[in-house]
């Protein structure tokens, strides 16, 4: 865990630096790290995704800055791209996480 944490902090501290001058290459390291090669129960790609979508709004979270929205937003955009059935899965996971902790 700690090891996949320090990736993905990392990872998102590039973006956030170079992202404007460098997007292509940071969209190749996020899809290549989303779909990672693995797939998941039912077969499909991207069971990396729910980590990415997690991590992401911990963040979010966390830090409550602002900057991190457009950041975020941007990144999944990207791994809507990489694999959007995974991406929405994710997502909709993570609503139906806060809804059921507001009841």
């Amino acid at each position: 865990v700690r090891l996949r944490e320090l990736t993905l902090y990392t990872l998102l501290w590039l973006t956030c630096k170079f992202s404007d001058e460098h997007w292509p290459a940071l969209e190749a390291l996020w899809t290549t790290l989303a779909l990672g090669g693995k797939h998941s129960d039912d077969g499909r790609l991207g069971v990396n995704i729910v980590c990415i979508v997690d991590f992401l709004l911990a963040v979010g979270v966390h830090k409550r800055n602002p900057l991190i929205v457009p950041l975020a937003k941007r990144i999944v955009v990207c791994l809507g791209n990489a694999s959007p059935h995974a991406t929405v899965r994710a997502l909709v996971g993570e609503l139906s996480s806060l809804n059921a902790g507001r009841l």
